[in-house]
């Protein structure tokens, strides 16, 4: 089977690295990380879903999967990145009017919250900051409930809850903002209940990139 190289320069090779090529085959197959598909793809769903990647090797411990921290974290964070290539590309897509549309949301009502977060001092220009879309009527609270749509914000606090919080949040967790949006982009994708769907469309894009 074939196995590629970089062509290193010469202060490169002072330090001797090991797996420092790839089986071209391998790669395409998903394949390239000494796990198959099916184990990387459910190491990154731990690393991603569990609250921390110790849980996690615990989590994955108990399923007969002996695996080191940094490996979960390097697996998942590898896993999210495809991920939010497959997601740059489908942007691009959709930028050039080439994306696909789909029947996901065919004859459903779409509603978009957003958590605005709280204020902590209250003065006049913030107060005013709510009195202008007041009075253009984008408060209108009365006919939002008359066409039964929702007014408070609890599911979006309890989303951000459970997407948020309890994964990149906690005392001594710090994170690059790269990593965290990996995180969050995975985390958004088994929440929504898409986790099969992201899984296949990683494992697959190489190997049919037009439709992934």
């Amino acid at each position: 089977m074939p196995y590629v190289v970089e062509r290193k320069t010469r202060k490169a090779y002072k330090r001797k690295l090991k797996g420092q090529g790839f089986c071209p085959f391998l790669r395409w197959l998903g394949m390239e990380s000494g796990v198959t598909p099916y184990v990387w793809s459910n190491i990154a769903k731990y690393g991603t879903i569990m609250n921390s990647f110790e849980i996690a090797k615990q989590t994955l411990k108990d399923w007969g999967v002996k695996i080191s921290d940094e490996r979960i974290s390097r697996l998942t964070y590898k896993f999210g990145l495809e991920g939010l290539s497959i997601r740059q590309s489908k942007i691009k897509a959709l930028e050039r009017d080439r994306l696909e549309t789909g029947s996901d949301f065919l004859d459903k009502r779409v509603i978009i919250s957003v958590d605005g977060g709280r204020t902590r001092v209250r003065n006049y220009e913030q107060i005013n900051y709510f009195n202008k879309p007041l009075y253009q009527g984008k408060f209108n609270y009365d006919k939002i409930a008359q066409l039964n749509l929702p007014i408070g914000s609890g599911a979006i606090e309890s989303l951000i809850r459970q997407a948020v919080n309890l994964r990149l949040k906690g005392n001594g967790k710090f994170w690059l903002e790269s990593n965290a949006e990996i995180i969050l982009h995975a985390r958004c994708q088994w929440l929504s209940g898409a986790w099969s769907d992201f899984t296949n469309s990683i494992l697959t894009w190489r190997i049919y990139p037009a439709t992934s």
